[in-house]
C-alpha cells in the first residue's frame, strides 16, 4: 500500500515505521466502525435513507476541515 510506504519513510529515522503503520491502519477499522454503527443507530431510528448521504459528507467535510486547519497550525 503506498501510504504505508510513505509512512515507513516518513518514520524510518525514529525506528518507528511499523508502529506508524499500525496506528493507520487501526484508525482506518475505527472510522469504518465507527460510520457502520452511526448508520445502523440511524436506520434504528427510521431516519430517512437520504439522510445518510448527509450525514456521511458532513463527517468527510468537517474531517477535512480538522485536516486543513491543523496543516495550518503546523503540525
Amino acid at each position: 500500500m503506498p501510504q504505508n510506504n510513505e509512512l515507513m519513510k516518513t518514520r524510518e529515522a525514529q525506528g518507528d515505521g511499523n508502529l506508524a503503520v499500525g496506528l493507520n491502519v487501526s484508525a482506518l477499522y475505527l472510522g469504518g466502525a465507527l460510520g457502520a454503527s452511526l448508520g445502523g443507530f440511524a436506520l434504528a431510528l427510521n431516519m430517512p435513507i437520504d439522510t445518510l448521504s448527509i450525514a456521511a459528507g458532513l463527517v468527510a467535510l468537517s474531517g477535512m476541515g480538522v485536516h486543513v486547519w491543523l496543516r495550518k497550525q503546523g503540525h
